[in-house]
């Protein structure tokens, strides 16, 4: 009898037969309501049992207490605990040690830290005893687990004395100033081993669980929940590994707690045993479960397996849509973010402040200032506006959109305020120089009684010395100390020096620095070196270079500094100890980061010979620029990643013809990738027969990224070669983008390109990385091609429409590398996301094209003038082309570059001045009408299975069979290759004079075709154009922009890659100008 309706059916009955005051009968009936869960209804009778004056008993009492405990109704029970009082019915023992677990579960002990002190009298034993009340294993083990809850060490160990004194626990051991008693049962030892732990005394704690004469998967449990409470990760995954071993099942407990510890390990590979241990035992359909091992692959850096687990829950709550989401903002993947976000939209789930917090973070990431209004109304009309903590997102995000006023707005309109919503505007005042308003803030902070901390003191620290406020910072940080009893931290002292250097008070900086504890000096003391160095203050900085050796003698750039310094007062002597100490350095850490400091010191003992003191100071002078801390020499003019992969080895190949030669800029270069044996193999197959020079190879994966940044401190240039781009190549992107490192690839996939340029652009313009994509067959030959075209209208002719086609030639067959399908693919499968990536951008503006736009056209055409038939190729060509006229429209002149001579300018501004917007297509060619049935075959194969996941897998399982043999996953062979070639057709159609344009609808009365000719496309063309880019990057790079992300004709156009191109086989020729009908 389970259900409420039987019940109430029965106690009807009872009363219609006169027996509803008989108080065993009532207690019978709490008994069943309490034991079929329908707890609302037991405390609806036990308020009738008193209105009637029907009485209570133990059982009454127990079952109603137990009740209140599962609704968490603290109130009525407290009335119920008076209740038990008044009757004399405390001292039964079922009914207290149900009292104490009211206390414990619904939280009266908490009372204490508010303090209120007749519940810590319910707690303290003396009281106890005055109400007669002797406690037994179940009232201490609730104690106990109270003492835990509060983390009360004191109050646990007087209950644990208590168990000794009254014979429940009576072994003492003292030198671990606990009390072992080898009667306490298996639910006792436990509770202590959790208050142990809880009150951070984990030897005690693992002392007594070793000592558990028998153990379950709780005990586990608890033991592993106490090491990850105090942050010992490493020790919980040994407990959970000697759990399985001693035979026991995990529960849901110990998955979620192993699964806890391998986050915080970051250990992938236990990760995934942990993960293929969950399947077997069946806990994937928990959603907490779940939830935890997405979070464990993100926290691991595996987000494409975190969104693999999230993409297959059947049912997904709430923290599983949040979860996902940080994820992808804590990997920089805002966009992603965005767009899991509207999917969340879509699918109609619920959503919080946190889900509205970390969308608004996501936002601030891409600088959106569109999407950040929107989010701001959404919240609106979902009335969560005046949330606390989404205000405070809502104000970080303005003031980073460069919307100070509405940030400020937004702060002074907020119904409530925080420290952290001071702290955000005083922040935000700080970032716009706004130094003045944010002293202005904190005194108005300070008159609402709203008491500063670290951050911000920080904030306002970073503000005055930023602008120039040294009498307010210094006010600032003295009343931080005296007024507030802050102690000042790395950043605080930090700040400071940083404001008194730049105002130019070294003596002043200098004896903060003396003061400070070594622990906090290393970073300050750098940030005095470099103001010495500003201020010509030379022997201050040799003081501060000795002690920076002694303070952090691992720190890498430290070497090069203070070498630096000693070098600018000709202090070779101490130059050469320096070198012998990095050399030192070097051989016991294995690694060569000095190399270039130890070229640079030779060089500099080797002048002494040479040069009297005049000249040695000179000499100092005209190299230190390569020993200047922010802007460290690398070791290697280029970087190729992904060398041992099919169009990665080409490169690689064609690398080596321009290394060392006498007018090649490539002085040095360096192979990366994951595998050494393999990049060993592809730098002898590229030299083959000859044997192989001795190129470094270093060990990189796009899978962790703190190889990456190693990879890029070492290289002015990275050539990356690992697709598919979507996939593999935002971590090197991201990598370049903080280090400063320029960056070529060849990708051909649109999504990327504008995702990078999106999320990286403002970053790469900052600390001058120029990010450039498509520096392959995708897509130089159509953008060189269009601008080759477009420059043959010599005024007054004007063209209005150029359209491209491809025809590949091979007097073998042609076979296409499988990395490239792959693209092809995953471009289909992205193209909704990349819409979605254009509409959460501002619209750019287009370039004016004179004349009609061009008409449709036929599925399938006819091209004589060329002898091809030809379809519309999807290709990102087209994509990059409109790119680059895009960013033609905001700069007529081109791009300036970051150190650009008068002689390149002139020749740029001439160069942009010749090419004309026009409206450009690609179309893919054949000789035969049956080809081109072939290629249509092939495009709506990819076109139909690419959207869905089942339909990718079979494309990627099979390629040949898909693409009718065009591609194959083992790739061409040698012959394959050499005998291959394309042709590049534009046929490009305008006006012969300007005047024509304003005729109403005149069609085109001229046309010019143009040809772009060269060798196989993939493996020889790619290869050739990407080197020929890295060779004038790394020539001309004064005359280039100083960062940003561009597709490669704006940045190359007015250079002379198209020069070098023809040199090495590519081939720009005019095949005809002749009149149209128009």
């Amino acid at each position: 009898m389970n259900d409420a309706f039987s019940l109430r059916k029965l106690h009807a009955r009872i009363f219609a037969h006169g027996l509803g005051n008989h108080i065993f009968l009532g207690s019978k009936l709490l008994n069943c309501y309490a034991k079929s869960r329908h707890f609302e209804e037991v405390i609806r009778r036990y308020i009738n049992l008193k209105q009637w004056n029907i009485g209570l008993d133990s059982a009454a009492i127990t079952f109603s207490v137990k009740s209140c405990i599962e609704l968490g109704n603290l109130e009525f029970g407290q009335g119920i605990h008076g209740d038990a009082l008044k009757s004399g019915l405390n001292a039964n023992g079922f009914v207290g040690s149900s009292l104490m677990g009211c206390i414990v579960n619904v939280g009266v002990l908490t009372m204490r830290l508010n303090g209120d002190q007749r519940a810590y009298e319910a707690f303290r034993f003396a009281h106890m005893q005055r109400q007669g009340l002797h406690p037994n294993r179940v009232t201490l083990v609730s104690l106990l687990q109270a003492a835990s809850q509060l983390e009360t060490l004191k109050e646990g160990c007087s209950v644990h004395g208590y168990a000794v004194r009254r014979g429940i626990a009576g072994k003492e051991y003292p030198w671990l100033h606990i009390r072992v008693g080898v009667q306490l049962d298996l639910v006792a030892s436990t509770a202590l081993v959790d208050l142990y732990s809880k009150s951070n005394k984990l030897i005690q704690a693992r002392y007594l669980f070793e000592k558990m004469e028998e153990k379950d998967a709780i005990s586990y449990d608890v033991m592993m929940a106490g090491y990850l409470y105090n942050y010992f990760a490493s020790e919980a995954m040994d407990t959970f590994l000697e759990m399985v071993g001693e035979g026991i099942k995990p529960n849901l407990g110990s998955m979620l707690s192993v699964l806890s510890a391998t986050s915080e390990l970051k250990d992938i590979r236990k990760g995934k045993c942990i993960h293929g241990h969950v399947l077997r035992l069946g806990f994937d359909s928990n959603a907490e479960i779940t939830n935890q091992i997405i979070y464990m692959y993100a926290k691991c850096g595996c987000i494409g397996n975190a969104r693999q687990i999230f993409n297959k829950l059947r049912y997904r709550d709430l923290v599983s849509w949040t979860s996902m989401m940080m994820s992808y903002v804590c990997h920089g993947h805002a966009d992603e973010a965005i767009v899991l976000f509207r999917l969340m939209q879509r699918e109609q789930a619920e959503h919080d402040s946190v889900t509205f917090i970390t969308l608004l973070q996501a936002i601030c990431q891409l600088g959106s200032l569109s999407l950040a209004k929107e989010v701001h109304c959404h919240l609106y009309r979902a009335n969560m506006n005046n949330d606390i903590s989404i205000t405070n997102s809502l104000i970080t995000n303005y003031s980073k959109c460069g919307k100070l006023n509405m940030a400020a707005n937004l702060f002074e309109h907020a119904v409530e305020r925080c420290l952290t919503s001071w702290n955000t505007m005083i922040l935000a005042y700080g970032m716009h120089g706004k130094c003045k308003e944010a002293l202005m803030l904190f005194e108005q902070m300070k008159n609402v009684k709203i008491v500063p901390d670290e951050v911000t003191f920080t904030s306002i620290l970073t503000a005055c010395s930023h602008s120039g406020m040294v009498n307010e910072g210094l006010e600032v940080f003295k009343s931080m100390i005296e007024e507030y009893s802050i102690v000042p931290c790395e950043e605080h002292y930090g700040c400071m020096v940083d404001l008194l250097s730049r105002a130019g008070l070294l003596e002043e900086a200098y004896n903060l620095v003396k003061s400070l504890p070594s622990g906090l000096a290393a970073s300050t003391v750098i940030t005095l070196l470099a103001a010495c160095k500003v201020h010509g203050n030379t022997e201050m900085g040799e003081i501060l270079g000795r002690r920076l050796l002694d303070l952090d003698p691992e720190n890498s750039s430290v070497f090069a500094m203070v070498s630096n310094l000693y070098a600018e007062g000709g202090k070779w002597g101490e130059v050469a100890r320096v070198r012998d100490a990095a050399k030192q350095r070097v051989a016991k850490n294995g690694t060569h980061n000095y190399s270039k400091l130890t070229r640079i010191s030779s060089a500099y003992k080797s002048s002494l010979s040479n040069f009297n003191s005049q000249l040695q100071t000179s000499y100092s002078h005209s190299i230190m620029p390569e020993l200047q801390p922010n802007t460290p020499s690398p070791p290697y003019d280029l970087i190729i990643l992904g060398a041992s992969g099919f169009t990665g080895k080409y490169v690689v190949k064609e690398a080596l013809k321009f290394l060392n030669t006498p007018s090649s800029p490539l002085k040095s270069l360096a192979l990366a990738g994951r595998s050494p044996t393999k990049l060993t193999q592809t730098l002898k197959w590229a030299t083959h027969p000859n044997p192989p020079p001795p190129i470094p190879i270093i060990t990189a994966d796009t899978t962790e990224p703190p190889s990456l940044h190693r990879l890029c401190t070492q290289t002015k240039l990275i050539l990356n070669c690992v697709g598919p781009f979507r996939l593999y190549g935002e971590p090197v992107v991201a990598a370049c983008a903080e280090t400063g490192c320029d960056y070529l690839d060849i990708c051909g996939e649109p999504e990327f390109m504008e995702r990078m340029e999106a999320k990286y652009h403002d970053r790469a313009v900052e600390v001058g990385s120029l990010v450039i994509s498509a520096c392959g067959f995708d897509s130089v030959p159509a953008e060189f091609g269009l601008m080759f075209n477009s420059r043959q209208w010599v005024d007054p002719a004007l063209p209005n429409r150029v359209e491209a086609y491809v025809s590949l030639e091979s007097e073998k067959r042609i076979v296409g590398n499988f990395g490239t399908f792959e693209s092809a693919v995953l471009s289909v499968a992205n193209a909704d996301k990349l819409q979605e990536l254009r509409r959460s951008r501002p619209r750019k503006p287009r370039p004016a094209i004179p004349g009609p736009p061009p008409p449709k056209g036929p599925t399938i055409e006819q091209q004589k003038d060329i002898g091809l038939w030809a379809v519309k190729l999807p290709s990102a060509d087209a994509i990059v082309v409109r790119r680059t006229l895009g960013v033609l429209t905001e700069n007529p002149r081109g791009l300036p570059g970051s150190n650009e001579s008068a002689e390149h300018i002139e020749k740029r501004e001439a160069f942009w001045s010749t090419v004309k917007p026009v409206h450009f297509g690609v179309k893919i060619g054949s000789k035969s009408l049956l080809g081109i049935l072939h290629i249509m075959t092939v495009g709506i194969f990819i076109g139909l299975l690419g959207r869905f996941s089942f339909g990718r897998w079979l494309l990627l399982k099979f390629p040949s069979f898909f693409s009718v043999g065009w591609f194959r996953k083992k790739g061409p062979s040698e012959d394959e290759v050499r005998s291959a070639s394309f042709k590049m057709w534009f046929v490009g159609k305008g006006f012969s004079d300007s005047s024509l344009v304003s005729q109403g609808n005149r069609k085109p009365d001229m046309e010019i075709i143009t040809r772009v000719m060269g060798p196989e496309i993939g493996y020889l063309t790619t290869p050739i154009i990407l080197l020929q880019c890295a060779l004038i990057l790394l020539h001309q790079r004064n005359n280039l922009p100083k960062g940003g992300v561009f597709p490669p004709g704006i940045v190359f156009g007015p250079t002379d890659l198209q020069e070098r191109l023809q040199e090495n086989g590519i081939s720009f020729d005019v095949i005809s100008k002749k009149a149209i009908s128009s």
